[in-house]
């Protein structure tokens, strides 16, 4: 029993159509997926699973560390207005980061039992694909960064080989972890790059606190809210630097085990 799968994986232009050839089916037609074209294959597992012990720990705990982080007013409006425009890219992306890794997660609990509670993404795809029976799955790379999942839920349900929960419910975590990924790469550069100009540009915000007069306390308590917001930047760059890490793991995973739809054909 085989899944019809529409789309291409291999290469980076904006769109792609899975054409027959000597080695692809008919469109539209079943496609057979022998046991030996979805049985285990390290190349495919996570790349996590190959990092050293100490290494691999400490990776997982910069995950968890990865939190938003909120800037102090500073009493300038222009240069507080910099902080908080900032901190508000920032904060969105660690929400679509925790997103996608929620949306991997849940999609994990649909196969805990058939991997004995340890669901590697490439085992869970190659269940899933079992699944899917004779639906037809549309898998699309978009871009170098965004694999685009589409399918007619009523198709799923009727042709699908179990209970149309146990298929849907993860095609929608899939496809939602696709989107989130793909949003992930593409706004984390951006951000960690206006971060480093705000932060090289410290001594300039100082001056306008300088240049502002505050009177009392105002101005010492504007140029420490200056350095602490910078310190809280440098921050950002960090966690941003993990996200983008573990992102980039993330979606070659589910490139790679998105392959198995074609029966690994592209």
């Amino acid at each position: 029993m085989g899944n019809t799968c529409c789309g291409c994986l291999i290469g980076e232009k904006d769109s792609y159509s899975y054409e027959s050839n000597s080695r692809t089916p008919l469109l539209g037609s079943p496609v057979s997926i022998p046991e030996s074209r979805v049985a285990t294959n390290d190349n495919f597992s996570s790349a996590r699973r190959y990092r050293p012990p100490e290494d691999r720990k400490q990776f997982e705990s910069s995950l968890e560390a990865v939190t938003t982080i909120e800037t102090l007013s500073v009493p300038v409006s222009s240069v507080d207005k910099t902080f908080k425009d900032q901190a508000n890219l920032y904060n969105e992306l660690v929400q679509t980061y925790s997103n996608l890794r929620e949306e991997i997660h849940n999609f994990k609990t649909y196969f805990e039992v058939e991997t004995s509670g340890i669901p590697v993404l490439h085992e869970c795809f190659r269940i899933l694909v079992r699944r899917c029976g004779y639906a037809t799955i549309n898998i699309e790379r978009k871009s170098k960064t965004f694999l685009y999942v589409s399918y007619n839920p009523k198709d799923v349900s009727e042709k699908c080989a179990v209970s149309p929960e146990q298929v849907l419910k993860p095609l929608e975590y899939y496809k939602n972890a696709c989107k989130r990924a793909g949003d992930v790469l593409q706004h984390a550069p951006h951000i960690n790059d206006s971060i480093s100009v705000i932060v090289n540009n410290e001594k300039g915000m100082r001056r306008e606190i300088t240049k502002a007069d505050l009177p009392g306390d105002k101005g010492i308590d504007g140029m420490k809210a200056v350095m602490s917001n910078i310190t809280k930047l440098k921050q950002m760059k960090i966690n941003i630097n993990t996200i983008q890490k573990y992102t980039e793991l993330t979606f070659k995973e589910l490139l790679e085990a998105s392959k198995l739809f074609f029966g690994s054909n592209c």
